[in-house]
């Protein structure tokens, strides 16, 4: 009997804490559904970078970097570096940028963005929809879900920050892909299958899950970006190659990432690097 009184007092506990900072009414579920946030046409769309030579180029990819409202993530600093030292075009970050939602972790990530000296682009995490924080993330950040091209490269950023795409989403993609035959990657928060096992880290919808990977297989998705789960890891998935993408902390307190090189048009390299 003590030990269920201790079980319940510590699970009303860390749901205190939980409402406090991350809003109650988030713990389990999100305001603005994906629907409504990918349906919204009047957010601006992100400009394509400008590629020196679209055929050969180097591009970062990381996700989770959970910027609080007081102080940068450990690595911010280092994943500048790297960021200069790899001469990368651009970085993508596959969501949860911020840690609770709240205005003041929006600008100290987009302050760090624009430190790194390249075009940044990024997709919601389920953190960044705390404490009603679309509302942030939409006046400083624009669209969750969109794409752009990089000569004959289509990258897709979509929205999985609920833990689903949506019909709506999923139905815009169908649509795009039937008029883009060009190789495509694609940057999601949460992974669409990393493994047999992985049943709490991935979108949650098998139906949908199932879906997207038809769509993907046959429609040119040679890679997968992807986060959430702060760990890198890779899974072949037939002819596409899904990643995951671990966080400004890392293994044993460094910061990793993916430094993804194109050359000849053609990705030849996906190669997880700590710093």
């Amino acid at each position: 009997m003590r030990s269920l009184r201790a079980l319940l007092l510590l699970g009303a506990v860390l749901l205190c804490v939980s409402s406090c900072r991350y809003g109650l009414d988030e713990l389990f579920g999100r305001p603005s559904p994906v629907d409504e946030r990918v349906a919204d046409q009047s957010i601006p769309a992100p400009v394509a970078p400008l590629v020196a030579d679209p055929a050969n180029y180097v591009f970062i990819a990381t996700a989770d970097t959970h910027f609080g409202a007081t102080e940068d993530p450990t690595n911010a600093a280092s994943f500048r570096a790297l960021v200069s030292s790899q001469g990368a075009s651009f970085v993508v970050i596959a969501g949860d940028l911020v840690e609770t939602g709240i205005a003041a972790e929006y600008a100290r990530f987009t302050a760090w963005t624009a430190s790194l000296g390249v075009p940044v682009y990024v997709t919601a995490g389920n953190h960044d929809l705390y404490n009603e924080g679309w509302t942030s993330y939409r006046s400083t950040l624009g669209r969750s879900a969109y794409s752009f091209t990089v000569g004959g490269r289509s990258f897709y950023f979509v929205d999985s920050g609920n833990g689903t795409v949506g019909q709506a989403q999923l139905d815009m993609l169908r649509a795009s892909f039937l008029n883009d035959a060009n190789p495509k990657v694609i940057v999601s928060h949460y992974p669409l299958y990393d493994g047999p096992d992985a049943l709490y880290y991935r979108l949650t919808d098998t139906a949908e899950r199932a879906a997207l990977i038809d769509l993907y297989a046959n429609g040119h998705v040679e890679l997968l970006l992807e986060g959430h789960r702060h760990v890198t890891h890779e899974t072949i998935l037939g002819s596409m190659d899904e990643w995951l993408c671990s966080s400004l902390v890392g293994a044993a307190g460094k910061g990793s990432c993916v430094i993804v090189t194109v050359s000849g048009g053609q990705i030849v390299s996906v190669v997880p690097t700590t710093y």
